[in-house]
């Protein structure tokens, strides 16, 4: 006979814990974004990066931000995940989607770009004005936006499960 997953009916405190470490991973995602975006600011203006220290400059930014995107890919998954067990209806799945598409657009078509843009830099070339900046923080803050809403859902969640 086939089980059916855990509802707020048959395992309230299961689905309490998943609500919990949704906040979690949703507050501390929201805090690596602002994060990653202070230390992108703040980095090309510190005084001890000399010009010489370009390179060492470019790889570490290209580190960070190749591993952040695939933290982000793998909080994304865990919390679709954990709404795909704590659903009423299909329809609470459209937040964590919705930052999974800006996530997948992000890794695969802005990062890239401005990967090859700040390797041309580095190596000296001179390029063209692009919008991809502008792109890809307007795709962060979509995706802050997203996030603040889902912690507002899942806080309300976790209120009228306690209560």
């Amino acid at each position: 006979m086939p089980t059916n997953p855990p509802s707020e009916k048959t395992n309230p405190s299961a689905n309490t814990f998943l609500l919990k470490l949704l906040l979690f991973i949703t507050a501390a995602w929201f805090g690596m974004i602002i994060a990653i975006a202070f230390e992108a600011v703040i980095r090309p203006k510190t005084p001890e990066l000399l010009p010489e220290h370009r390179g060492l400059m470019f790889i570490i930014t290209r580190t960070v931000f190749e591993s952040f995107q695939k933290i982000e890919l793998i909080l994304c998954m865990v919390s679709l995940f954990i709404f795909t067990r704590i659903k009423k209806n299909y329809l609470e799945l459209i937040l964590p989607v919705l930052i999974l598409i800006v996530c997948l657009v992000e890794s695969f078509v802005f990062m890239p770009q401005l990967a090859l843009r700040s390797l041309q830099v580095f190596q000296g070339e001179t390029l063209a004005p692009s919008n991809i900046h502008f792109y890809n923080l307007s795709a962060e803050a979509i995706k802050l936006l997203l996030l603040l809403w889902i912690f507002k859902e899942v806080s309300n969640k976790l209120t009228q499960s306690i209560t």
